[in-house]
């Protein structure tokens, strides 16, 4: 028994190559995780922030997950200079966390006023986040692997 569980546990212990592939994927995802703090940084230093009203909620049936709904809120802002914009709806969710009539403070672009993220720091750091998560656990388990 004691050379069957011996067995079962070198198994299950990464290969070099695995080690190595899930080491260059983490690189890979801290390159990515970087491109998007630096992209985001970019977009965040030319914005401002004004509070912008649900409208209206758009939804569609998806196709995936059994054909369930989704949801995404619509926006009506106006920027500095007083110009009025309604948003494209730009995610969609299973749940509408928004009410038509709900102010919502949002950040605009300065040079695009049409470019908008709800201010709200997951929802404009949340690529560069989960990136850079999924990269250290990927560097994790190439670095202990399953001793």
């Amino acid at each position: 028994m004691n050379a069957r569980k011996k067995i079962m546990r070198k198994n299950k212990e990464l290969t070099v190559g695995q080690k190595t592939t899930l080491r260059i994927l983490s690189y890979i995802g801290f390159v990515i995780c970087l491109f998007f703090i630096y992209k985001t940084s970019s977009f965040v230093i030319a914005t401002e922030k004004t509070n912008g009203k649900v409208i209206r909620i758009d939804s569609y049936r998806s196709t995936a997950r059994g054909r369930s709904m989704q949801y995404a809120p619509v926006f009506e802002y106006n920027d500095s200079q007083g110009n009025s914009y309604i948003s494209e709806p730009g995610w969609y969710s299973s749940k509408s966390k928004y009410n038509v009539g709900q102010s919502v403070e949002i950040i605009y672009s300065k040079q695009d006023p049409s470019k908008l993220k709800i201010n709200n720091f997951f929802v404009i750091w949340r690529i560069a986040i989960l990136s850079g998560i999924i990269s250290i656990l990927l560097l994790l388990l190439s670095k202990f692997g399953h001793q």
